[in-house]
């Protein structure tokens, strides 16, 4: 290479030899005849073959070659990056520039387009004016002329007594004068113009541009904001995290990116960003290890507002467990747990086949009991949008409406249920179902009226009928979905009552049931089972997605279910042989 100065390769003291041997300690290159080299044996030097120098020190190159290639081409990325930046900068205010400049010439065209309207009516009046006062001058010069003929001939008959009869004849076209002329100004009508113009200024546009002008500058990433406003946003493991964002205009979503971070460092990559359309963002993700986890969502790599946005990923599996249940009652103190409720104040309500039902907090602390003033023992409940109450009276076999303090308002199946059970509601249709463990149906009531509307199935082991049917629930398309209890299976009807499917059949393993209880379906569309001594989830369409729970967390028989909460994903069942209400993280 011109420029750089060579290694020798040869010694130049015994006839150009061919350098074989290096002193790694003296840093002197030797062939096999320089006396130079037995010092360095001698002395204990590493003294290694010329080659393998060569290596040496050709590795040591390449590997600092390789730092400097990579410095090279990171500062090239850097260059790149910036000019790609700048370029960009350079083209959004291009951009920005020309939409100013539209924005001005729609502005002024819109201010010129009303000016011109405005002068145009001024041009209407005018012309309206002009032709009423051309008609009144007009008219009255006809009246002066009348006027200035009856004056002549008054002059000419003055100091004539013969023209008596003349002056009789002129004083009454006078008086028709006076009656034409007279009479109209002192009716103060004549005179006056009908319309005077008058120039209102539009104040909203004054508002409008002292607040906003023709609009504002603002970087990408003031455009857009975290909708959410929980700090932090909480869901369980492996549940789909949901992020909302919002924009003052309908943008690229590809200037938009979002990384979701455990405190450990752990990063989730599979993060989806979702457009809807108006302004309205979605970003979409799952965590499976539980925690406080960051996303960090950027526009065109700098923070939007409200980011990061802190999220805590909680365990799935048993929460807690709420016993003593029986020691807050007063009647039918040893009739075990049968359904759980949340109230529409958060807490949760729990019956046993009593006339108390016991109210206490997600977290177990008892509140109250409420005692309802007839006999009746209560079994499965429904909570109602207004904040009503259905629960299904076995003594009675009814199903009556409460207000939330548990007093009545109307029943349902007089001499029509034989053994009510679970509840539903389709609140479109205001359809009530009732499953009747003894009637082996379900059966239809107006929620609004009580009038009876009809019942699903009968008794039988075939698809489509029942053998105890303990439990109801509602898709959000309004289809049936029952727990066949004596049958061991969950079946499903359309809205016109027709079997659909069988959507979990009879069996020990996951996936499967034996004498399922309780069925309900949470607002993911997700549906919970409650079978013997399990917990399960299924989709919608019957698949398997999780069990809930384990052995050890002590499900004896569990039944009525309830949803306390969509984020975090958590419910409570009775668990009834037990005798206690157990809360999960699902």
């Amino acid at each position: 290479m011109s420029g750089v100065p060579q290694t020798p390769t040869t010694c130049a003291l015994h006839s150009d030899n061919l350098f074989e041997i290096f002193c790694t300690t003296c840093k002197t290159s030797a062939c096999k005849e320089c006396k130079t080299i037995l010092v360095c044996y001698q002395n204990n030097h590493d003294v290694i073959p010329m080659k393998k120098a060569v290596q040496q020190i050709n590795q040591n190159a390449d590997e600092v070659l390789k730092i400097l290639t990579s410095i090279k081409q990171n500062l090239e990325e850097k260059f790149d990056t910036i000019f790609e930046n700048k370029s960009n900068f350079e083209s959004h205010l291009k951009l920005c520039k020309t939409a100013i400049d539209i924005q001005e010439k729609a502005i002024i065209d819109w201010v010129r387009e009303k000016r011109n309207e405005l002068i145009s009516e001024l041009d209407d009046l005018e012309k309206k004016n002009n032709e009423s006062i051309g008609c009144q001058v007009t008219e009255l010069d006809e009246k002066q002329s009348e006027l200035k003929t009856l004056l002549s001939s008054v002059n000419k008959i003055k100091n004539r007594p013969k023209e008596k009869e003349s002056l009789t004849s002129v004083k009454t076209d006078v008086i028709g004068l006076q009656e034409k002329v007279i009479k109209p100004i002192d009716d103060d009508t004549f005179h006056k113009v009908n319309v005077i113009p008058s120039f209102i200024i539009s104040t909203k546009l004054n508002n409008l541009m002292s607040k906003e002008g023709i609009g504002e500058i603002k970087t990408l990433n003031d455009l857009y904001k975290v909708s959410t406003k929980e700090e932090p946003m909480i869901f369980t493991k492996g549940q789909l995290v949901v992020v909302k964002i919002s924009s003052q205009t309908d943008m690229n979503t590809g200037l938009l990116t979002a990384t979701l971070t455990h405190s450990s460092g752990e990063e989730e990559s599979t993060v989806d960003i979702e457009h809807h359309g108006s302004g309205e963002y979605s970003i979409k993700g799952k965590c499976y290890t539980d925690g406080n986890w960051k996303m960090n969502i950027t526009a065109c790599d700098e923070h939007i507002k409200g980011s990061p946005v802190n999220i805590k990923i909680e365990k799935t599996g048993m929460v807690h467990t709420i016993s003593k249940i029986s020691d807050w009652k007063e009647h039918n103190k040893y009739n075990r747990v049968a359904d759980v409720l949340v109230n529409k104040d958060g807490t949760l309500l729990i019956s046993s086949k009593s006339r108390d039902v016991v109210k206490i907090t997600k977290t177990g602390s008892f509140v109250e009991t409420i005692e309802i003033l007839r006999d009746v023992k209560v079994n499965r409940m429904h909570q109602m949008g207004d904040g009503h109450v259905l629960f299904s009276d076995h003594l009675q076999k009814i199903v009556a409406m409460c207000d939330a303090d548990f007093n009545e308002i109307r029943t349902y199946g007089n001499d029509v249920i034989k053994y009510p059970s679970g509840l539903a509601v389709n609140t479109e249709s205001r359809t009530l179902y009732v499953a009747d463990c003894e009637d082996n149906c379900v059966h239809k009531f107006n929620v609004d009226t009580g009038k009876v509307l009809g019942k699903i199935g009968s008794e039988g082991r075939s698809d489509g009928n029942f053998r105890t049917p303990i439990d109801v629930t509602l898709t959000k398309k309004g289809h049936v979905i029952v727990a066949d209890l004596d049958n061991n299976r969950i079946q499903m009807f359309d809205t016109n009552d027709r079997f659909m499917r069988r959507l979990v059949g009879f069996g020990y393993e996951d996936g499967e049931v034996i004498n399922p209880c309780g069925v309900t379906m949470d607002p993911d569309e997700l549906l919970v089972v409650s079978s013997y001594q399990k917990l399960q989830v299924f989709d919608k369409n019957g698949d398997l997605i999780k069990r809930i729970g384990s052995e050890e967390d002590g499900l004896d028989a569990p039944c009525g279910i309830t949803v306390i909460s969509s984020r975090p994903r958590q419910l409570a069942v009775a668990n009834h042989r037990a005798n206690n209400v157990k809360i999960f993280n699902y």
